[in-house]
């Protein structure tokens, strides 16, 4: 592996920096527990399934290798590991070349300067240090959009379809193939490679038969999809239209602090990149008659500009925009190259920025935040207005094994066969500390658990699970259960400090009947 990095044009100092955060990252990923993503993802490679409700199968697929080795945190974790680590070469071979494609004007220019530039740039944004060992599809996106950069650019090379090699074209296919079966947002991704192949080669390419060869084996890819969403009335494709279209009133407000989310959780060198002028000038034969800044900017601005259009109902998440954002490194760092010698102060405040944050997050990650529960909030029971949750996201990665092996202790003793949760987030961890256990979701709406575990019946008895982190109301709302008491708390304690605690109660008599689904 130190061969390969140091054939990727990195010193030596770069080299520890990268081995360093590695550890880290590993040390993470055997010392936290599962988010609700990741553990969801652990549950798609225990039910292996051509495709699931809420994205497609390539996540499950494999994880499977890596579930059937260990059920460990860290096996899972194995693979977004890897896919970080494949991700930086990508990033350095994109920017390796594109850079032999510039006619550097700055005598101080240095031939490994933009690598370094791109290294440190992906290195230091905040968020990707999580999706480095928490499996999501955008974890192994990433790769793929970088794999499909690479060889769209190798394509655009050549002056007609006619020079272009198949192999590329086979690649191309797969790579568009095997992001279909990752996420369903690939769909820009692949809209953006065919506007930059028709641009450069013209509407005639539509008559090739290497393009629709490569379109052919694209869906061949995706017919697993296709089949298990044909077998479940489309689930799948309505589940994802609704969720773009969001709950809440459109609000301008909600998509400016959807961007600066983004600039925290990626950090500023991206953005000051983005809108520099470039001074570098750009050579005619490049890709023919398309400049550096419109690949990149075709490549990534559609989806990023739809995620935050989408982001003004709220229904958008930061780490949806890490594949876009990723993909436009390559092109950041030349800008960036130029800025730092012009702008040095601001370019070594944001890298400093990016590295604080950084480590203040991986810092947050070991310690479980700085919160803890005081007082009366030690054991409030659900959701009421005497008691307010405590704000604390990282406890939430502590104490779901703890809950798992209390859960399960529970039904032994009080003769019940399945857990409870009101929201899905709580279903997947507790589904896969609890495992084999049932685990239904009592919100009203389809979901993933149905498919796994069915929907609950009339007057089913289950152990509902509540956590302080995400309190709810009890169930016993008329369509709900008959009652719910409360039988045990379990405090979940952190570095001497109370940081959570789950209320596990016994709620009979569910009066909500059998859902659609189920029949």
């Amino acid at each position: 592996m130190l061969n390969f990095l140091k054939k990727m044009e990195l010193k030596k100092f770069e080299i520890f920096i990268i081995f360093c955060i590695l550890v880290v990252h590993i040390s993470l990923a055997m010392y936290i527990g599962l988010s609700p993503d990741e553990a969801h993802y652990a549950l798609y490679a225990k039910f292996l399934d051509w495709s699931y409700f809420d994205h497609p199968p390539m996540v499950g697929w494999l994880q499977y290798t890596f579930y059937t080795l260990s059920e460990s945190e860290l096996s899972l974790r194995i693979l977004p590991l890897l896919s970080w680590l494949l991700s930086l070469a990508l990033i350095i071979k994109m920017t390796q070349k594109i850079k032999f494609h510039l006619n550097c004007q700055n005598n101080d220019f240095k031939e490994n300067a933009f690598v370094r530039t791109s290294v440190l740039i992906y290195l230091f944004s905040p968020l990707l240090h999580l999706l480095s060992f928490a499996l999501v599809p955008d974890t192994l996106l990433i790769p793929l959009i970088l794999m499909g950069m690479i060889c769209t650019w190798d394509l655009l090379q050549f002056q007609s379809c006619e020079q272009t090699s198949w192999k590329n074209w086979v690649y191309l296919g797969l790579i568009l193939g095997f992001a279909g079966l990752t996420k369903y947002t690939s769909f820009f991704f692949a809209m953006s490679i065919a506007v930059l192949i028709i641009w450069k080669f013209g509407l005639k390419i539509l008559l090739k038969i290497k393009l629709w060869t490569a379109a052919t084996i694209a869906l061949i890819c995706i017919a697993p999809v296709i089949f298990w969403n044909d077998q479940h009335d489309w689930i799948s494709f309505k589940y994802q239209l609704n969720h773009a279209a969001g709950s809440a009133d459109w609000l301008f407000g909600k998509c400016v602090i959807f961007l600066m989310v983004l600039i925290i959780a990626y950090g500023p060198l991206l953005l000051i990149g983005l809108f520099k002028k470039t001074v570098r000038k750009e050579t005619d034969s490049l890709i023919s008659e398309i400049k550096v800044k419109y690949f990149f900017f075709i490549f990534s601005l559609p989806s990023l500009f739809i995620l935050i259009i989408l982001s003004g109902r709220g229904s958008t998440l930061p780490h949806w925009a890490a594949p876009a954002l990723v993909a436009l490194i390559p092109f950041v760092a030349i800008k960036i190259d130029s800025f730092k010698n012009e702008n040095s102060k601001i370019y070594n405040f944001s890298l400093i920025f990016q590295v604080i944050s950084s480590f203040i997050l991986i810092l947050f990650l070991f310690t479980a935040g700085i919160g803890q529960e005081q007082g009366n909030e030690k054991t409030f029971y659900f959701k009421s207005l005497q008691f307010k949750s405590q704000n604390n996201p990282f406890a939430d990665l502590f104490g779901w094994k703890e809950a798992g092996e209390k859960a399960n202790k529970l039904i032994i003793k009080n003769g019940i066969n399945k857990i409870a949760v009101s929201n899905w987030t709580l279903a997947s961890r507790i589904a896969w500390y609890a495992r084999p256990t049932m685990v239904n979701v009592i919100e009203p709406h389809r979901d993933q658990f149905d498919i796994w575990f069915g929907t609950l019946k009339t007057n089913d008895t289950v152990l509902w699970l509540d956590w302080s982190m995400m309190p709810f109301k009890a169930p016993t709302d008329p369509n709900q259960f008959d009652s719910c008491e409360l039988v045990e708390q379990l405090p979940i304690i952190h570095l001497n400090r109370q940081i959570s605690h789950f209320n596990f109660s016994i709620c009979k008599g569910w009066k909500g009947g059998e859902s659609e689904f189920e029949r």
